[in-house]
């Protein structure tokens, strides 16, 4: 079971079930520490596991020195992938289309591929649409309540202010126009 400091691997080898548990303390003070001191004891435990059958406890005594070598040496690594992986190629840039490439341009272009384009949103009025006036009258304003946007046109945005402002006790504000 992992802790905020101790680590635990149950590891099988061989039907043989090992329990690997690594604690802060002594010098393991800090839990980079901690991760890989438990690692290194799964790594031993492992390569232990794999040792004891060639090399009986009887012939190598388990505190020597070369049976700590032994272990060290044959613990498991991880594979290495750099010989599987291939570099990119080079990238050539030009300051213009070269010209073996102009045909294809050509190409992309009678398909009209688009890569990016502009989109216009016109906002119209809600109220407008509501009433049943046309849902073409452009929206100046946004009222916004309890998370909903209500887009208005400057007459029920006046409209709606003089309720708004009727409703606690203020005179309705008289808007500049803009020159």
């Amino acid at each position: 079971m992992n802790t905020a400091d101790s680590r635990e691997t149950l590891l099988t080898i061989k039907g043989e079930k090992f329990t690997v548990r690594t604690t802060l303390g002594g010098k393991v003070r800090t839990v980079e520490q901690l991760e890989a001191a438990h690692m290194r004891r799964v790594k031993d435990a492992i390569a232990v596991a794999r040792l004891s059958e060639r090399y009986p406890e009887k012939d190598w005594p388990r505190d020597s020195p070369q049976w700590a070598e032994l272990v060290k040496d044959n613990r498991p690594s991880p594979p290495s992938y750099s010989k599987h992986v291939t570099s990119f190629p080079k990238l050539t840039y030009f300051k213009s289309i070269p010209k073996e490439l102009l045909e294809y341009h050509e190409t992309i272009a009678e398909r009209e591929i688009v890569m990016a384009r502009k989109v216009v949103k016109s906002v119209t009025c809600d109220a407008c649409e509501a009433a049943g006036l046309g849902s073409d009258v452009p929206a100046v304003e946004t009222l916004s309540m309890r998370g909903e946007d209500i887009d208005l046109c400057e007459a029920h945005g006046e409209k709606f202010a003089g309720w708004l402002f009727q409703a606690f006790g203020r005179e309705v504000p008289v808007l500049a126009q803009a020159a």
